[in-house]
């Protein structure tokens, strides 16, 4: 038997991802030096490409227009707006209007509920789906339920599988059901599943 443990804290816990890194600002000599690579190889292609058409192009108008727009380019960066950063207002507390933004701001837990609840909503009205998607996934979540507290899965020891979930959970799992399970079998499911 398996002696770890997992509680359900450590299962949704979400670790924060580190702040991206701020973008190395280039500044001063360099900024000056990169820009004048940059001008000069523009104005050569530019210089080149209307020789190849036949039309002449002065090598200081055409390095000196460059210059000019990567430094316009630079200076309209720095005095443009930040970007807007979403804030969410809490509503104050007392009557609700029925309209709140459930992904506004939504974490891990509710989101997985959602998807359960859309799962089940929809195997309700086609009882084909519930074969497709929430039986599945709840044998993927029974099996590591008895690999962790058991060290055993539905397919590695099915008979001691099948007198540990006993008959209602077991058959849920085995057969396709011919109706999709009422929200009370599914909740004495649930609690059976969590006891184990």
């Amino acid at each position: 038997m398996s002696d770890a443990s997992t509680s359900i804290d450590d299962l949704l816990r979400h670790d924060d991802e580190p702040p991206p890194k701020p973008e190395r600002e280039v500044s001063g000599l360099g900024w000056w030096v990169r820009t004048a690579f940059v001008a000069t190889g523009l104005a050569a292609v530019a210089v080149f490409a209307f020789r190849l058409f036949g039309y002449g192009l002065s090598i200081p108008l055409a390095l000196g227009t460059f210059m000019a727009l990567l430094v316009l380019r630079r200076a309209v960066a720095l005095v443009a707006a930040p970007a807007a950063v979403k804030v969410f207002v809490r509503r104050p507390a007392g009557e609700e209007d029925g309209n709140y933004n459930w992904a506004a701001g939504e974490d891990g837990l509710n989101a997985a509920v959602r998807r359960w609840e859309n799962r089940l909503a929809w195997a309700d009205r086609e009882p084909d789906r519930f074969v497709r998607s929430p039986q599945p996934k709840l044998a993927q979540i029974v099996d590591e339920r008895l690999r962790q507290r058991h060290g055993f899965t539905t397919t590695s020891d099915p008979m001691r599988a099948r007198a540990l979930l006993g008959d209602p959970l077991w058959t849920l799992l085995t057969k396709p059901p011919k109706r999709t399970p009422h929200f009370r079998d599914l909740t004495a499911i649930v609690s059976h599943l969590e006891k184990l």
